[in-house]
C-alpha cells in the first residue's frame, strides 16, 4: 500500500510542474530509485524528510529563476 505522504508529495509535484526525474536528481538518487519508493515498493527510512526536502528545494530554486526573470 502506497503512504499517504507519497500522494501528498506527487499532488504537490504536479501542482509545481516538478517532475520525478528532476526530484531524484535533486535527491541525488537514481530515477528509478525514486520511482520504486513513490510507488511503495521500496521504504527506506527517512525517504518522506528527503523527498520533501528536495521538492522544497525545487520549489524554491523555481522561485528564484521566476523573480530573477521578471526583473
Amino acid at each position: 500500500m502506497v503512504a499517504q505522504w507519497t500522494s501528498d508529495l506527487v499532488g504537490k509535484m504536479h501542482q509545481e510542474k516538478i517532475k520525478k526525474k528532476e526530484l531524484a536528481n535533486e535527491a541525488g538518487w537514481s530515477y528509478t530509485y525514486t520511482v520504486s519508493v513513490i510507488n511503495g515498493k521500496k521504504s527506506p527510512k527517512r525517504a518522506e524528510e528527503k523527498l520533501n526536502s528536495a521538492l522544497n528545494m525545487l520549489i524554491e530554486k523555481k522561485k528564484k529563476r521566476c523573480c530573477l526573470t521578471k526583473n
